[in-house]
């Protein structure tokens, strides 16, 4: 259901157009800001949304109040502002390439036990090979002990 939250811009549409008013806009981009954008941020911070997800419905809902609002300037500027980029800090790219490592690393662990799984596989068919292998030296010091 979060890939929804960006359409909720749909829902204050008809009113800014019937009337321009101020409080419209400010009804929109709290909406906005506060429905949206912090709803987003929060899912991140709780873990229930990867920060590539994060990225995407942060875009998908900038995208999408640009183009619904686009003729409405104070809108825009609210929506630069919102989405500066340099306010993006040092210590979210570390995360995110901590996140990225963090996965990779689960991928390899995944990979590692797959292998573990495989040796200790062989390594029972070895067991078992050398017990037939000592049944059989058995059986055969047998014979050529009756065939004295």
């Amino acid at each position: 259901m979060v890939i929804l939250l960006p359409f909720k811009l749909l829902s204050l549409r008809n009113d800014l157009q019937k009337k321009r008013s101020q409080e419209n806009i400010r009804k929109l981009l709290n909406l906005y800001r506060n429905d949206i954008i912090c709803v987003i941020e929060q899912m991140y911070l709780a873990g229930q949304i990867s920060a590539g997800d994060r990225k995407v419905l942060l875009s998908a809902a900038r995208l999408l109040m640009e183009h619904l609002y686009q003729k409405y300037e104070e809108i825009q500027e609210v929506i630069r502002d919102m989405h500066d980029h340099s306010l993006r800090l040092d210590v979210d790219d570390y995360i995110d390439a901590l996140e990225s490592k963090d996965e990779e690393i689960a991928k390899q662990q995944e990979e590692l036990e797959r292998q573990h799984e495989e040796l200790e596989r062989r390594h029972e068919e070895l067991r078992e090979m050398g017990e037939q292998i000592r049944l059989l030296t058995e059986r055969l010091a047998q014979y050529e002990s009756k065939a004295e």
